[in-house]
């Protein structure tokens, strides 16, 4: 793995590997705001539909058709105190009959649907913006629908209270009507001027890929602003919420903090906690609490990263058992805790992670998704070689000081209506 910064708040990081697909992706990083909240996740589907050589959605179609079938995809996402807004674009390798790299057509193709996107006038196609506006619309009224992501929602902006890690990552219905091309285009502008930009290469080398970005940045003026420094969900009596719906099961989320930020090894050491209580099916949650209580439908754990340093509970039950599966969640955490794991349990942990990240390597897709997150997490490029050495080398002790220091933050019960 290699990094280099090409411009001021623009890095280059290049992984070299043999695949039959090499997959080029650029990550704009700008700080999470509630204002352009809504505005950011519109902007990746206006990007996608044209360029300023390439206008519509045919040509641009048929321009990827002619690049060996290539593949391009737009998205948003929020990272920490960060909003991201991504493209990549992949094909095959010019190792395996392909266009030779990534350093011609399809690396200048990603760099022009995001920098030099289809703009009339100074403000995006208005037709195109009505119709990404209703699916967007849809997205956001769709949450509801789904009461274990609506659950989870809701905690996070009880969890987060305190900042704009509790938005939600689709926006605001409110926001949708108030957006025309004109504002969208300047929030475009304004988000990419604010950026940092993460550029990562995954494939064989790629002879003036890198040389060729640079030429490019030369005239994209990023890096404006700076992203607020992760923070830790500090201690506090628990924030609660309950709402009555018409659900077949409760829906319950527990989040928990450490109260303060966690170095790598310890977020590891953590990671390897919150799945031994909830993360696989032989977890403790999984075994006593949902097999032999039969106290719940599912019931998993998960890290929370952007917490800094907590973890996410979340469970389906029915309702006559809800206070029931909270207080036995509660103490599968506490005995893990005080006790820690069997011999047995950390072994087997430990050979499931050693399994996932030795997969991560199988596409370049999921190795160039790996690169990011790991940049997001640490501030710098793990491997997952790396990753796994730490997991590995993590001890019983290392464990159970981390969940010892876990505390009950925030709560969301969502209760079958009219009980």
């Amino acid at each position: 793995m290699t990094r280099k910064e090409i411009a001021k708040g623009v890095f280059y990081n290049e992984i070299e590997g043999s695949y039959k697909k090499s997959v080029l992706a650029v990550f704009l990083a700008s700080p999470l705001k509630r204002e352009n909240l809504t505005a950011s996740a519109l902007v990746p589907f206006l990007l996608e539909r044209g360029t300023k050589a390439l206008p519509d959605m045919t040509l641009l179609k048929r321009k990827l058709n002619s690049l060996y079938g290539a593949n391009l995809n737009t998205s948003y996402s929020s990272v920490g105190f960060s909003r991201i807004v991504e493209g990549a674009i992949d094909g095959v390798d010019g190792a395996f009959g392909g266009e030779s790299g990534l350093s011609g057509s399809r690396a200048q193709l990603l760099l022009d649907v995001l920098f030099d996107p289809a703009v009339f006038e100074g403000a995006f196609n208005e037709e195109w913006l009505d119709v990404e506006r209703e699916k967007l619309r849809e997205v956001i009224r769709a949450i509801i629908n789904e009461k274990r992501d609506y659950c989870l929602r809701l905690l996070a902006e009880s969890f987060f209270s305190l900042d704009e890690r509790g938005l939600p990552n689709d926006g605001f219905e409110e926001d949708l009507d108030t957006i025309t091309g004109k504002s969208l285009f300047e929030d475009y502008s304004k988000i990419v001027a604010g950026s940092r930009v993460e550029i990562i290469y995954v494939g064989n080398h790629c002879e003036g890929l890198y040389e060729k970005l640079a030429r490019t940045f030369e005239g994209i003026k990023v890096g404006g602003e700076s992203v607020k420094e992760l923070e830790a969900v500090p201690y506090c009596e628990e924030k609660a919420t309950v709402l009555s719906l018409p659900v077949e099961q409760d829906k319950l989320a527990l989040g928990f903090t450490c109260g303060r930020l966690l170095s790598e090894r310890e977020l590891a050491a953590l990671r390897l906690g919150s799945s031994l209580l909830g993360g696989s099916a032989t977890s403790r949650l999984f075994m006593n609490v949902r097999e032999k209580q039969s106290l719940c439908y599912y019931a998993a754990s998960r890290i929370s990263y952007r917490s800094g340093g907590g973890i996410i509970v979340d469970c389906g039950i029915d309702h006559k058992n809800t206070p029931k599966a909270r207080e036995a969640i509660l103490n599968e955490l506490n005995m893990l805790a005080k006790d820690g794991p069997t011999e047995k349990e950390l072994t087997e942990i430990k050979l499931l992670f050693k399994n996932i990240l030795s997969a991560v390597r199988d596409t370049s897709s999921s190795l160039a998704s790996y690169c990011f997150n790991s940049l997001a997490r640490y501030g710098r490029l793990v491997t997952p070689e790396e990753e796994l050495s730490v997991i590995e080398s993590i001890t019983f002790e290392e464990i159970t000081a981390m969940l010892c220091l876990l505390r009950l933050n925030a709560s969301c019960l969502i209760e079958k209506e009219g009980k």
